[in-house]
């Protein structure tokens, strides 16, 4: 059962991808602000991928492990910058801006 896991474990990476694509396409196609995603989310997010894939690096030292950490600490990130470009700075002058804002 042990090898299974072994060679299951890098379709990780790859779920994790497609998982954020929606959202990836989501930011970057956006004509108005995205009123239901919360950037204090993606900022914890972000930090606790960041964390995970430090951890993974310097002290499990697992390459496997350290790719698929790598891989959504990055997602994340995209997702975070993507978030907040839209938010601050193209739709920084729209009414549904300011309520993302407060979220």
């Amino acid at each position: 059962m042990e090898e299974f896991f072994v060679y299951l474990y890098p379709l990780v990476g790859f779920i994790s991808v497609v998982g954020y694509v929606p959202q990836l396409r989501k930011l970057i196609f956006a004509t108005r602000p995205t009123e239901q995603t919360s950037v204090g989310s993606w900022i914890i997010w972000t930090i606790s991928s960041f964390i995970g894939f430090g951890y993974s690096f310097y002290h499990i030292k697992d390459y496997m492990l350290i790719s698929v950490s790598g891989i959504n600490f990055v997602m994340c990130s995209f997702v975070l910058l993507l978030l907040v470009y839209n938010v601050y700075f193209r739709f920084s002058g729209s009414k549904a801006s300011a309520e993302v804002e407060n979220i």
